[in-house]
């Protein structure tokens, strides 16, 4: 099947991202540094990603599992 004229994904497009975009994120990544060293983040990020997968697994709902 041939893609019409509308379909066809403009030259220096990736797959569907808005124009600009990979350009936008090459000038991010150049910029971005390293975080500094914490002894905490291996057991902070492991905590997190069991807590986000939890959430996920229970349809995304923060009812119930946030302070008052």
């Amino acid at each position: 099947m041939r893609r019409t004229e509308a379909q066809r994904v403009p030259e220096g497009a990736v797959r569907g991202l808005p124009p600009g975009y990979p350009e936008f994120l090459w000038c991010a990544l150049q910029e971005a540094r390293a975080r500094p060293a914490s002894p905490y983040y291996p057991a902070f990020s492991r905590e997190l990603r069991q807590e986000v997968a939890q959430l996920l697994a229970g349809g995304g709902s923060l009812e119930g599992r946030l302070p008052p």
